[in-house]
This record gives C-alpha cells, sequence and structure tokens, in this order.
C-alpha cells in the first residue's frame, strides 16, 4: 500500500494506491495533523509522500522522517526535466500534477489546468521537459475579489452556475458573466495559442471546478479530479530506490 497527502490552502487530500491503481480517497477539512500522523505511522501503508502549500511544524517534519515519509520539495527528484527559472519557488501542487498529466500521456504534449482557489496551467513536452504555465484567480477568488475591494458589489455565494449569457441584465448576473464567461474565454484563448506551436496537444483538467468548466466547452478535454495525488505517486515511486 502506498499513500499520498496533499495538504492544500483549505482541504487535505489522501489517497490509497495499491499496485500502482488508486484505490480510496479522503478529503479532510484544514489540516488534521495528529490524524495524519496515525496514518503516516507505518501502520496502513509501506511507503508514503507528502505535499503541502503549508510549511509544517518541527514536529511534524521530525515523525515524518522517523516513519521514513518522503516530504515532497523543490529538492525532490522527478521523472521530469524542469525548465523553470525558479525552481525553488515553483508550487509542490503544480508539479505534481504535471507529473500526473503526462504519466496520463507520456509521449504527447500535454497541457494541465488546475482550478483551486488559482487557476493553474502546466505545460510539458512530449520530451517529458516541464517549462512552467499560468497562475491566475479562481472562480470563487475573483468573485470575493469584487465585493472585498468595491463599496457595492454583493458577495456571490460560492457555486457552479448554468454557463450565463455575456450581456448580463442586473449587477448578479453581470458579474457572474464576467467571472465565468471570463474564465471560458481565457480558457480557450490559452489553448489555441499552445495549439499553434504544438498541433498534437492533449488537454487535462483537474481541482474542484474542472468539471464544470469542462461542460460548458465544446472541446475535448480529459478530466481527472485526482490528477495531483495520481502525481504524487508517481513521484513516490520515482523515489523508491
Amino acid at each position: 500500500m502506498r499513500l499520498a497527502v496533499d495538504i492544500g490552502n483549505t482541504n487535505t487530500k489522501v489517497a490509497y494506491f495499491e499496485k500502482g491503481k488508486l484505490s480510496n480517497t479522503q478529503v479532510y477539512e484544514a489540516f488534521p495533523e495528529a490524524e495524519l500522523l496515525d496514518l503516516l505511522s507505518g501502520k496502513l501503508c509501506e511507503r508514503a509522500i507528502v505535499s503541502s502549500v503549508k510549511k509544517l511544524s518541527p514536529a511534524f517534519l521530525k515523525s515524518m522522517a522517523q516513519n521514513q515519509v518522503l516530504i515532497f520539495s523543490s529538492d525532490t527528484a522527478l521523472p521530469l526535466k524542469i525548465e523553470y527559472a525558479t525552481p525553488q519557488t515553483l508550487g509542490v501542487d503544480r508539479i505534481a500534477a504535471a507529473v500526473g498529466a503526462k504519466a496520463l500521456f507520456p509521449k504527447q504534449n500535454v497541457l494541465c489546468f488546475d482550478f483551486g482557489s488559482c487557476i493553474t496551467t502546466e505545460f510539458v513536452d512530449q520530451a517529458g521537459v516541464y517549462h512552467g504555465g499560468s497562475i491566475a484567480p479562481g472562480m470563487n477568488l475573483r468573485f470575493k475579489s469584487m465585493h472585498t475591494f468595491t463599496d457595492k458589489l454583493p458577495l456571490i455565494a460560492a457555486q457552479q452556475f448554468p454557463q450565463p449569457t455575456v450581456t448580463g441584465n442586473s449587477t448578479e448576473s453581470c458579474m457572474i458573466s464576467g467571472v465565468v464567461n471570463g474564465i471560458l474565454f481565457e480558457i480557450k484563448g490559452m489553448i489555441s495559442q499552445y495549439e499553434l506551436k504544438y498541433k498534437d496537444l492533449k488537454v487535462v483538467f483537474t481541482g474542484g471546478d474542472a468539471t464544470y468548466f469542462e461542460s460548458l466547452l465544446n472541446m475535448k478535454i480529459f478530466v481527472d479530479p485526482y490528477l495531483v495525488l495520481k502525481g504524487l505517486n508517481e513521484i513516490l515511486e520515482y523515489n523508491a530506490d
């Protein structure tokens, strides 16, 4: 049994792998340190990897070292060649998504979109070279920003809206049009720019809003909600020896 743990800004996701196949997943609110320590103690798994966008406490790191858990960082060996100007600042969740996407299409150019608090893109070419991508505010962050930094715009609750018309006829529908259609135009534009250079491009979506935006696009897109966790498992296997 292998265990992959992805500690994000909002939730912590855990995945169990048997013989390279995803067998089960769990989602925890925030960062349940005591529960994770128990999971990673070696009772349930032979090997484990932990990826975190948050700073981990010295006590947690010490326990992980004692249990021979791989803490994923910019120093971890990867099954990709990294061509990024500042690899030490590259988010571990971003590179895990890139590794997961490349594992799905190992001999093709891959563009991965991860829909979370931010919308990130990662590009890996057919030779297995990671070039980088982009970072933009996610859907909920855009709604919160408009409410927070203006005096009168309302806070629109987080949800997945039917595809809005381009022309809104109320303040709320104008905000929804601007956010949802804006993201759709961004996605289409990004993909078209890559396709100008890479004709055999594969596009992969992951993250909380992946299925929603895929449903609004008339495009051939592969959706995998567990892409980051699968990428972490690929990294764990690569570092097995």
